[in-house]
């Protein structure tokens, strides 16, 4: 090996002498790559592959690839696809897949050369859900490439046993007392959490149309889900009229007040609306993210790892570099240097928009 070098340019690139590939693109630049690996299909990570028609190869998992099918309504070329714990030899190189825990066929990448290992995480769970294993831990890596979106001391989940129960008991409460309870949290991923949650206490929810988009995707590939319907329906419409739940995307919730959320939902009164996000998990932001959505509540749910468990995730891999990437890229990788006295930097100019900028920018 004579050169290596870890730069973003409309998503990650990993250059070794000749050789260019592309973590997550975000436009058709990935062109230029002689391969892109895609970790999962959430747009902030898929959005080159997405709505680009590109001419590099293109490596995801199975799920990934059919749910980018599906929002195309086209076929998707040019691409192979690969499952947790298999390989895929390239000549020069080699590319293994490992769980991420992060949402359904979300994957981490090991990149093996002769003389160097990478890993490129994407976005990572490392803890079980009631949809998702968490994380597998990459060995004999070299250089690990982390994401960082939560990588800040203010950011320490609570256990996920005690964050469904705060759900489960709000909602219920809500419920009981004849509310409409509306949940809010990215469609892909949580949307699934929170639809299997909710059976736990509910014969029926109704979900919003991207929501039961992805619910059908995840009910085909993992398990049934069977307690839902969709809001536009004409029994979805009915269960929200006199008091029940409805599970949407929290970003169809910005700028809206509950009085707008009920006129846009259709519903027949003003909901309670609370949000699922891990930002609630900084108690000196916990305010400000709930006056920006004007929501009655916020549930620190993540599907990212916090603070801690990305410390834990790096300390167990042992590399000996790492690059953190998206959020709070250059805190985690000063703690990564304090605390596990591993070599770590942020890449340059990788940006993952992140509720707190966006509060911000209110």
């Amino acid at each position: 090996m004579k050169s290596f070098r870890i730069y973003y340019s409309r998503g990650l690139r990993v250059k070794i002498d000749d050789i260019t590939i592309l973590l997550d693109p975000k436009s058709s630049t990935a062109s230029r790559a002689d391969l892109v690996l895609v970790t999962h299909a959430h747009q902030d990570h898929a959005g080159g592959y997405i709505f680009s028609s590109l001419r590099s190869l293109v490596v995801s998992s199975k799920i990934t690839k059919s749910i980018v099918e599906k929002i195309t309504r086209r076929r998707a070329l040019n691409v192979k696809t690969i499952q947790e714990n298999k390989q895929i030899d390239f000549g020069k190189f080699s590319v293994y897949a490992l769980n991420a825990g992060h949402v359904m066929g979300s994957l981490q990448y090991i990149i093996e050369f002769p003389d160097l290992t990478l890993c490129y995480t994407g976005d990572i769970n490392l803890v079980d859900t009631i949809t998702e294993k968490r994380a597998s831990i990459p060995e004999g890596v070299d250089v690990l490439i982390i994401e960082s979106t939560y990588g800040s001391e203010d950011f320490v989940f609570p256990p996920r046993s005690e964050i469904y129960s705060s759900i489960l008991e709000w909602v219920e409460y809500q419920v009981n007392r004849g509310e409409i309870v509306v949940l809010g949290g990215y469609a892909l991923g949580k949307g699934q959490e929170l639809t299997a949650l909710l059976k736990e206490i509910l014969d029926k929810i109704a979900v919003s149309r991207k929501v039961f988009f992805y619910n059908r995707i995840f009910e085909k590939e993992r398990f049934s889900l069977e307690n839902y319907v969709p809001l536009e329906s004409s029994e979805g419409r009915k269960l929200v009229q006199s008091g029940g739940v409805v599970v949407v995307p929290h970003l169809e919730l910005r700028k809206h007040t509950p009085y707008t959320i009920s006129r846009r939902l259709g519903l027949s009164k003003v909901p309670k609306v609370a949000v699922c996000t891990g930002w609630a998990a900084a108690s000196s932001r916990f305010y400000a993210i709930k006056r920006a959505f004007n929501v009655d509540m916020l549930f620190p749910l993540s599907s990212h790892a916090d603070v801690e468990q990305l410390l834990s995730f790096v300390d167990e891999v042992r590399p000996r570099l790492v690059y953190t990437v998206h959020g709070f890229s250059r805190r985690l990788a000063k703690l990564i240097r304090q605390r596990l006295g591993i070599k770590a930097r942020r890449v340059f100019d990788a940006r993952q928009q992140t509720l707190t900028r966006y509060v911000k920018n209110l």
